[in-house]
């Protein structure tokens, strides 16, 4: 199974008026690399495959590029995602998102459902086509560290892309399938929440979608967004529900996709992951004791159950979701 964790740079990220709670430490606590730090950490240590920043029109809130470089000097193994470069040139794009994933050693996302096909397609040439693999050749007899005609100006672009491969070469693409230009590039596909009797033909619906684009299966996950609340017993569950109506508004609570004790949101969970969904982006709160009860609650249990990876080894984040050894995206990628 597959976890990401769903945030925005923002106080009450999805749970609007949640900062209230006395629990809830967003409302200072997001202007805070420290607090930011925590959410990481925690969410690594839970076993999650990436921290994606969701775009929101709320204020206050951060750049979350300005975020995610500390996020990459502070874990080792989650993937952090951001819709970066919306109304960027796509050579600052570009070179953003390369220069953190080389950094990161291969632990970057793009969200792209914001993206128009010419400004997706444009960005992968730059990191797919400019560099050859042998471009560093570190000779100290010469003095060359690049070698010569090894990087090229693809096609449209203004210069040369400035950042030699990572391992990855491109972030790994997510985007939500709503989105025609995510059905068509987007590696990692975010679907809206649905029921256990509905979640069968919504993953047909967007498996559709994939294969009208004539795309594999195999190049694409399916994730459910999904809230969730989890209490070490139902008592506990029952309070957190409590102060999500209180302080998000009546009714919250009935709109969580999960809740209830471990056990209980692991059998919740099952339906889905037979229906052909790889793995949830989780929203909980509050926040950072949300994520704490994620990772000191549920994950133990997914794994107990056999569901839940129990380390990460050395891989990217698209090793995350398509296995050891597969950095770079599939052969027939239709930006390739």
């Amino acid at each position: 199974m597959h976890l990401n964790l769903l945030v925005t740079a923002a106080p009450s990220p999805f749970f609007d008026g949640m900062w209230r709670d006395p629990d809830d430490g967003s409302a200072l606590g997001y202007r805070s690399l420290a607090y930011w730090r925590d959410v990481a950490q925690t969410a690594e240590a839970a076993g999650f495959d990436s921290l994606i920043f969701e775009p929101t029109a709320g204020i206050p809130r951060l750049d979350p590029m300005m975020v995610m470089p500390a996020l990459a000097a502070a874990t080792d193994h989650i993937g952090l995602v951001t819709a970066a470069g919306a109304d960027g040139r796509v050579d600052a794009v570009a070179h953003q998102l390369a220069s953190l994933d080389l950094l990161s050693d291969g632990r970057i996302g793009w969200r792209i459902d914001q993206e128009n096909e010419d400004h997706v397609r444009d960005a992968i040439a730059r990191w797919e086509r400019s560099w050859s693999d042998d471009a560093m050749v570190y000779d100290t007899r010469s003095n060359t560290l690049v070698a010569p005609d090894a990087v090229v100006t693809p096609e449209r672009a203004a210069g040369a892309h400035p950042v030699e491969p990572s391992r990855q070469r491109t972030p790994c693409l997510y985007g939500h399938a709503s989105s025609p230009v995510a059905i068509r590039f987007a590696e990692v596909l975010m679907v809206n929440p649905v029921t256990p009797t509905d979640a069968p033909a919504a993953a047909d619906l967007v498996l559709d979608a994939v294969d009208a684009a004539d795309r594999s299966f195999d190049e694409v996950r399916l994730v459910m967004t999904a809230g969730i609340v989890v209490g070490a017993d139902r008592s506990e569950a029952a309070r957190l529900r409590r102060h999500l109506d209180r302080y998000a508004g009546e009714g919250t609570s009935a709109r969580l996709t999960f809740g209830g004790t471990a056990a209980e949101i692991v059998e919740q969970m099952t339906p889905f992951l037979d229906a052909g969904f790889a793995g949830f982006s989780l929203q909980t709160a509050p926040l950072p004791g949300g994520v704490q009860r994620l990772q000191h609650l549920l994950a133990p249990a997914l794994r107990d159950a056999g569901l839940l990876r129990k380390s990460f080894g050395e891989s990217t984040l698209r090793e995350h979701w398509f296995g050891f050894g597969a950095h770079h995206l599939a052969a027939d990628h239709p930006a390739r």
